[in-house]
């Protein structure tokens, strides 16, 4: 059973000196609860274009940590594409769908009312 075998391996010396010197070394062995408000729950994000204040990947994790979801592709499920400069397809095919864009500031102004 996979269970077994799971508690046999952490039962090991090997694995037990192995996480010691992880450990040792600054490693987390545990996650922190992300117990806070979800704001953002039930609603999903597409980013287009450069933003100016923070990079994609810090405003997609910003939308993940407050509940929602962030998409690489719009679809009639999004419910909002946040446009920077230079947008490309997405912000046609947000416009197309009916799906609400909105700018920067607009996308920070939204989150700091949640």
């Amino acid at each position: 059973m996979a269970a077994e075998a799971i508690v046999r391996f952490f039962r090991q010396g090997q694995t037990r000196m192995l996480i010691k010197r992880l450990e040792a070394a600054g490693v987390a062995m545990t996650q922190a609860a992300h117990d806070g408000p979800k704001p953002l729950s039930q609603m999903a994000f597409v980013f287009t274009g450069e933003l100016q204040h923070m990079s994609r990947a810090d405003a997609e994790a910003l939308v993940r940590s407050l509940g929602g979801t962030a998409s690489s592709s719009v679809s009639r499920l999004t419910s909002y594409v946040v446009a920077g400069a230079s947008p490309g397809s997405k912000l046609a095919a947000a416009k197309t769908l009916g799906v609400r864009v909105l700018n920067e500031t607009q996308f920070k102004q939204l989150i700091q009312k949640k």
